[in-house]
């Protein structure tokens, strides 16, 4: 198969200036119960995940050189870490499995911190057992933050939970932090829609 000339098309993506009222008003619930440990989650530090190579053992993989399965293995671990201690993200004491290169590089509670964060490029206000919530926004302290969660009608504790990805660089967080869901609702905000012709 002939590889072609890769096209870049630079967008601009808008955004808005975050509404600390309304976001605190959204995202208090989803957000305290991913600090206090109710339901499955994962907390994806990328700028760490890219760098852990290293120190991470992937021996079983078929190439050490594969940057794909190298991330995704090194993120199952990491993963790993922050759920464990019965699911108490913020607990960063040592297990028998990790050391100190396994921890994140900011803390959930600082992340998370709504007053902290900045420009929005997307939200979408959840409920129990409906809509997720759902937000890409950017910090004060330029980090970019995607943050999506659901749960049923019982609440996090019982059936619910989801993801934090974050990363300082924009391109590794485009590529790698958010998912095929964030990144079409993020160009559907722009009044961009992929079309994709595979005849």
């Amino acid at each position: 198969m002939s590889h072609k000339k890769t096209k870049t098309i630079p967008i601009k993506l808008k955004h808005i200036r975050a509404d600390h009222t309304k976001i605190q008003k959204i995202f208090e619930y989803p957000v305290t119960s991913f600090l206090n440990g109710d339901g499955h989650w994962t907390y994806n530090d990328v700028d760490t995940l890219l760098t852990m190579h290293s120190i991470c053992d992937s021996t079983h993989l078929v190439s050490e050189h594969n940057s794909i399965k190298n991330y995704l293995y090194c993120n199952l671990k990491l993963m790993h870490y922050i759920c464990d201690n019965g699911g108490k993200v913020c607990n960063y004491k040592k297990t028998y499995h990790y050391d100190e290169n396994y921890k994140p590089s900011i803390d959930p509670k600082q992340l998370l911190n709504m007053a902290n964060w900045n420009k929005v490029y997307y939200y979408q206000e959840g409920e129990n057992d409906s809509d997720e919530w759902v937000i890409v926004c950017k910090t004060k302290d330029d980090i970019y933050i995607y943050f999506r969660a659901s749960c049923d009608y019982t609440g996090f504790d019982c059936q619910g939970g989801g993801m934090v990805s974050f990363s300082k660089n924009k391109n590794n967080f485009w590529n790698l932090g958010l998912d095929n869901f964030g990144r079409t609702m993020v160009l559907a905000q722009n009044g961009i829609k992929m079309k994709i012709n595979m005849d």
